[in-house]
């Protein structure tokens, strides 16, 4: 898993690119937090997911805690890029309804302005 930030306009996108699964979505969870605890508590979040591959339970799990977190501290979440595969597990995991997902980055962090 690679994982990569970037702040654009005033929003932090974060790019995920390879599998998120259960042999890494701890030590993923744990540098996407651990990046978090070192920023403004009140940023909104854009998530990158034109390069995830495959993302299973525990990679949902992941993108779940960050959600949470992000409503904790009054900031919001929006994934993006989401291939047909992977939008496909959203949908039978019901996540689709959880996570606001949008098509492209500025369309994320336009609902993210809203």
């Amino acid at each position: 898993m690679d994982i990569s930030f970037n702040n654009k306009d005033n929003v932090l996108c974060i790019a995920l690119n390879g599998r998120l699964d259960a042999t890494n979505a701890s030590g993923t969870e744990k540098q996407i937090s651990d990046y978090l605890n070192n920023l403004e508590k009140n940023i909104d979040i854009a998530i990158d997911l034109t390069g995830l591959d495959y993302i299973s339970s525990a990679g949902l799990r992941v993108l779940l805690v960050i959600t949470k977190n992000q409503k904790k501290n009054n900031s919001n979440l929006c994934l993006f890029g989401l291939s047909e595969n992977v939008m496909e597990i959203f949908q039978i995991s019901g996540f689709d309804t959880i996570f606001n997902i949008a098509k492209n980055e500025s369309e994320a962090i336009a609902v993210l302005k809203d």
